[in-house]
């Protein structure tokens, strides 16, 4: 079966259109990167502004510490 593409509406935002994410690292100031362990909330995630990405990591600290990530 063919279906027609997505209405823009319905589409995932680009990473031009959500500019904002976190750089995580651990006590060395290495990258870390999440497993596939980690709860998908946690991986890759953009935001379109600065608020957004500031209110998710606060609300998501103490998962990400539990995860390696210390800054």
């Amino acid at each position: 079966m063919n279906l027609p593409e997505q209405p823009s509406t319905f589409r995932a935002p680009t990473a031009a259109e959500r500019p904002w994410w976190w750089r995580l690292e651990d006590a060395s100031g290495a990258e870390v990167t999440l497993g596939a362990d980690a709860p998908a909330d946690l991986v890759d995630q953009r935001f379109t502004s600065q608020a957004d990405a500031e209110s998710w990591v606060g609300e998501t600290w103490a998962e990400l510490a539990e995860h390696g990530v210390d800054a």
